[in-house]
C-alpha cells in the first residue's frame, strides 16, 4: 500500500505514471485507506527511506520519458510487494520543494552519415518513499 498526504488527512494512492501528463511522476487517490494526519505520526513509525530514479537514452522522446517512468513504477511495486501487511509506503518528496520531474536533453548524432537526434533523460530528484511500520 502507498500512502500519501492531502493536507490533515493521509490517504492510499496508486501510481500514476504518465509522460505526457504536466506533473509526470502522479498519484490517484483510491480512498481504500484513510487516516488522520496526527493519527498516522503518532501510530506509525518510519523504518528506512529509498530514492527512486531513473535514467534513459534513446531516439524518440516521447518513448525516453515513458520508459524511465515504467522502470520507477516497475520497481516500486516490486518494493511496494514485499512489505508485510503492517507495512506501507508513504510519499516523502513534497510538491513544490523536492518533487521529482523529468528532464530531457537532446543532442545531434550522426548515424550512419544521417544528422539524428538522441535524447538523455533523468529524473531528479528522485521520488523518496519512506517505509513505514505499525506501531
Amino acid at each position: 500500500m502507498i500512502l500519501k498526504r492531502y493536507g490533515s488527512k493521509v490517504e492510499s494512492v496508486e501510481m500514476n505514471f504518465r509522460g505526457s501528463a504536466m506533473t509526470e511522476v502522479g498519484f490517484r487517490r483510491t480512498r481504500e485507506t484513510t487516516i488522520p494526519w496526527d493519527e498516522f505520526q503518532a501510530g506509525w513509525t518510519k523504518v528506512e527511506e529509498r530514492t527512486f530514479a531513473s535514467l534513459k537514452r534513446g531516439d524518440v522522446q516521447v518513448e525516453v520519458e515513458q520508459a524511465m517512468l515504467d522502470e520507477m513504477a516497475a520497481e516500486i511495486q516490486y518494493f511496494d510487494e514485499m512489505l508485510p501487511i503492517t507495512e506501507a509506503l508513504f510519499v516523502e518528496s513534497e510538491s513544490g520543494v523536492d518533487y521529482p520531474k523529468v528532464h530531457l536533453e537532446s543532442r545531434g548524432v550522426i548515424i550512419d552519415g544521417e544528422n539524428r537526434l538522441e535524447f538523455h533523460g533523468r529524473i531528479d530528484p528522485g521520488l523518496r518513499l519512506g517505509r513505514y511500520r505499525q506501531r
